[in-house]
């Protein structure tokens, strides 16, 4: 169920029921008008659903939906009309759906209707491949203004359709028998609710056996959900309506509108079928109450069923098990949860501003003054840059140096076992030691949909007396309702910019010989990123540092200390500098505000380009010397087309962010996991990994006020992975900490490495890395480079032993003597081993080493073999380092070589 669905039209609608005549009274009392009753066209249901993973480290590709071209609808023959519905709530001056509407009968209204529109709806490939069959879909229109929320209609016209999609799920029925509605308790239920089966129900429900048992239950399981879903179907429009009217109601049938309509915006139509189900959930739970009863005076309408006292029994341990399902996946209550932080009446400091205000420097000098203190920063560079300033005594002029130790998912540093401070990663805050202070970095990130979750966990369940939460002003609206739930007292911190940022008057024209010394130019991808240091560097003769997302913190912290110290002219980088690198950069360049986000081009959304045009001329970045005048930073693009663009973002209004993202615990999933039975009623084997996320998807109750449920895409891309080569033999428990492992599903050979070492640890014993790592051809790449380089060392002591003072400003590489197999001598070109191709297979081997030390602090005695594996981590860095050196160096030969290089010896 947690797989995307559709469904383009369904049966038609039944009369409206009982309970939902009193509804549409009010409906047309209050409108004074009549609602349409126009019936829903009939038309086939159709749905999808996502593949599953086909091999160990595949990834499900995203498949465009509601397209008659997209393989999953038929499309018409010629003449034919094209599916679809006209809804009653259906409204000319409203939007209509994505596929083409018509009308049950043209005649009667006098209209005909004309199959060949030519518009948006009704596109084909023939159009779509009209400008070139290769051409590169145009990115949307940037608009940055704040968007309109969901109406009611809009979203019951997406829950009808999703009662029709759920209708559809060959996998519902399996699904409701293992929530509990199932055997004779399901029997009389169907019985109470529609008569059906009277009589000779009974005699077929003592009568099953075996696999037909399980066969019968998901039949009576997916009549009782049609009976409600006709309902609901009625219900629903009338319900919608009202509520755009400002008179939200509920009925008995679905009481979630206002919640859905509320998640919707930020969940999208991935949490409806929470809500139908919680809505089915609440009407099984009101029969079974009812039938439970001696009394049936709550629901006339419906026919009293005599009970034999084995039924009653029945029905009463249904509903308790049904109430224990639901109470487990109840989190609608988050603040309950930490009840060492309840203890206290904390004083929480929002500091707000944007990028380069300071803000977060004022809650590191609180942090200094504390005896016991934490700080949790969204990335590992982020927290080791703080722990760094805290031990060497850099947090501000004036403040002392103090002991402060260092956790995070893959490392931990421990400078004194008494040290009162401690500097880590959101997610490995803890919420059972309770401090004097604690700083929480970057904020507005509660927001996201896959790691907010730490965010929401560290602001409800840190005990700090005193607690600073440092981001966006976005924030404000939530972080006030989640104080005043805690009980805590808040008070906002509002900063402004220190150094003016302004936006240059005209592009570059796609000049990049218009780049000068102390810019950084953003790309969003690695390939555009080495295509612009090469184009850079050959038109400007300027020496480029890089830092891009995959590779590892230290290696970018390199990186951006050769250009703070003016080693390196330009700094090319992603969007990875938008948080955890102090730069000095005087000129953001934005080589494009469009990103490629795994489906599409998009633009960049105001929030990013603020942060990342933010890194313009930060303060207590520049030199001694610089003019005040100058302390100011400025932000342009490559494009002129794209200048407008940047001045509508960086003026446009902060979106609010008004929910926090939350999801159950490790204990929470193994106990849903046991209330749960295996596949065909236990008899399948175990329930795995995902469908245990779908449960949880569909289970869980979520005040939408506040919080939404987060997103498990990461999680359901590894747990095929883990599912195949564990053969079952792992808890729950264990595969969802595998699953959370900080894997690069996008990198096969980390996949392949996350493979083979939950086989080895799945069998019992202790997993080697040579062995994970073998056939994949990393561990091979990075021995020749090694090689390569200590033999580039011991050419530089030899050199350096012959006494010429020139050679000490040379980069490594240049101490190779290739003239035996490459006729080149010192370093006149690059060695042909020193190349991309080598860079990315250390990138991959560096997350494989990360990837083992996040495990051996999870399960340290299988994985125990942190203290090798993390010098052999260092080493890659080195021969990362020296590949990228050899790049660099390599192109600066052969620019010079051409004549194009500047002059100037030294390290570049």
């Amino acid at each position: 169920m947690l797989r995307r669905s559709l469904a383009v039209a369904g049966p038609s609608a039944a009369a409206l029921s009982a309970s939902s005549s009193s509804i549409r009274s009010a409906a047309l009392t209050h409108s004074g008008c009549l609602l349409c009753t126009a019936s829903w066209s009939s038309t086939a249901a159709f749905a999808f659903s996502s593949a599953s993973a086909t091999h160990a480290f595949s990834t499900s590709s995203t498949t465009s939906r509601g397209r008659y071209d997209s393989g999953f609808i038929p499309r018409p023959q010629k003449g034919e009309p094209k599916p679809g519905f006209v809804a009653r709530w259906s409204d000319p001056h409203h939007d209509r759906p994505h596929f083409k509407s018509r009308p049950d009968n043209t005649a009667r209204s006098g209209g005909s209707y004309n199959n060949n529109n030519n518009n948006n709806d009704s596109y084909s490939k023939r159009d779509r491949f009209a400008k070139g069959r290769f051409q590169r879909k145009q990115a949307p229109k940037a608009d940055f203004s704040v968007p309109e929320p969901p109406t009611a209609q809009q979203v019951g016209r997406k829950l009808v359709d999703k009662l029709e999609a759920m209708m559809a799920d060959p996998e519902l029925p399996s699904q409701l028998v293992a929530y509990g509605i199932k055997g004779r308790m399901a029997q009389v239920l169907l019985q109470y609710y529609t008569d059906e089966g009277k009589g000779d129900l009974r005699t077929k429900g003592e009568s099953r056996g075996g696999s037909n048992s399980h066969m019968m239950d998901a039949a009576t399981a997916i009549k009782l959900f049609r009976t409600w879903s006709e309902d609901a179907k009625d219900t629903i429009p009338d319900l919608a309506f009202l509520h755009d009217a400002g008179e939200p109601a509920q009925t008995d049938t679905f009481a979630y509108l206002s919640d859905a309509v509320s998640s919707f915006s930020i969940e999208g139509e991935e949490c409806l079928g929470r809500f139908c189900l919680s809505a089915f959930l609440d009407w099984v739970d009101r029969g079974l109450e009812a039938l439970s009863s001696t009394s049936t005076s709550a629901s006339n309408a419906l026919p009293s069923i005599e009970l034999t006292l084995e039924e009653a029994a029945q029905v009463s341990l249904a509903r308790s098990q049904l109430s224990l399902l639901r109470s487990c996946m109840d989190l609608r209550f988050p603040v309950h949860q930490y009840p060492r932080a309840r203890t206290l009446i904390r004083n929480i400091h929002l500091h707000v501003g944007p990028t380069n205000s300071g803000k977060t420097h004022g809650a590191l000098v609180a942090l200094s003054k504390a005896r016991t203190g934490i700080f949790a920063g969204p990335l590992r560079l982020l927290a080791h840059e703080v722990w760094d300033r805290f031990n060497s005594g850099t947090v501000s002029p004036g403040v002392a140096a103090r002991a402060c130790n260092l956790i995070t998912g893959e490392e931990q540093r421990t400078v004194d076992p008494l040290a009162g401070l401690i500097s880590c990663t959101v997610e490995m805050v803890s919420t059972m030691r309770g401090v004097d202070v604690g700083v929480v970095d970057e904020i507005q990130m509660i927001g996201d949909p896959q790691r907010g979750y730490a965010w929401t966990n560290a602001v409800l369940g840190l005990p700090a007396k005193e607690l600073h939460l440092c981001g966006e002003a976005s924030v404000i609206p939530l972080i006030e309702n989640l104080a005043k739930a805690c009980g805590d007292h808040l008070t906002v911190h509002r900063y402004d910019r220190l150094t003016p940022l302004t936006v240059a008057e005209e592009s570059l024209n796609d000049d990049l010989a218009k780049i000068q010394k102390g810019d950084c130019i953003v790309a969003f991808s690695r390939s555009a990123i080495f295509a612009l240091k090469s184009s850079i560097e050959k038109k400007t003769g300027l020496r480029c540092a890089v830092a891009y997302g995959a590779l590892p913190p230290e290696t970018k912290a390199e990186q951006a200390k050769l250009f703070n110290e003016g080693k390196l002219d330009v700094m090319v980088a992603s969007d990875a500098i938008g948080m955890g690198l102090n730069l000095r950069i005087k000129r953001v360049v934005f080589d494009t505000l469009t990103k490629w986000n795994g489906k599409e081009e998009i633009v960049l959304s105001a929030s990013q380009i603020k942060q990342i045009a933010g890194r313009a001329g930060r303060y207590g970045t520049q030199d001694k010397n610089t003019a005040k005048a100058d302390l100011g930073g400025i932000v342009t693009t490559r494009h002129e087309h794209e200048l407008e663009i940047l001045r509508a973002a960086l003026a446009s209004p902060l979106l609010p962010i008004t929910r926090g993202s939350i999801q159950p615990s490790s204990e929470t999933l193994t106990q849903l996991s046991a209330m749960l039975p295996g596949k065909n009623g236990g008899r399948g084997g175990l329930r795995t990994l995902s469908e245990i996320y779908a449960d949880v998807s569909l289970l869980s109750r979520i005040d939408s006020t506040n919080f939404f449920l987060s997103d498990f895409s990461q999680q359901l891309t590894i747990s095929p992975v883990i599912e195949s080569a564990s053969g079952g033999l792992l808890t729950v428990s264990e595969r969802e900490t595998f699953s959370n492992a900080p894997a690069n599903t996008r990198d096969e050979r980390v996949m392949a490495f996350l493979c083979k070492a939950v086989g080895q640890f799945s069998r019992g014993g202790l997993v080697e890395f040579d062995q994970a790592a073998k056939d994949l051809a990393m561990l091979e790449v990075e021995a020749e480079v090694l090689n390569l380089m200590h033999s580039a060392i011991a050419a530089r002591g030899r050199a350096a032993a012959s006494s010429k003072p020139e050679t000490e400003e040379l980069p490594l590489i240049a101490y190779l003597n290739t003239k035996a197999h490459t006729g080149l001598t010192g370093g006149s070109a690059s060695h042909p081993l020193i190349n991309i191709t080598t860079l990315l297979m250390l990138e991959s081997l560096h997350r494989c080493f990360t990837l083992y030390l996040w495990l051996s602090f999870r399960f340290p005695l299988a994985f125990c073999y942190r203290a090798e594996v993390d010098r052999r981590k260092k080493e890659a860095e080195d021969a990362i380092d020296f590949v990228l050196q050899g790049i660099r160096f390599g192109r600066a030969k052969r620019l010079q070589a051409l004549g194009r290089a500047e002059g100037r010896k030294g390290r570049p």
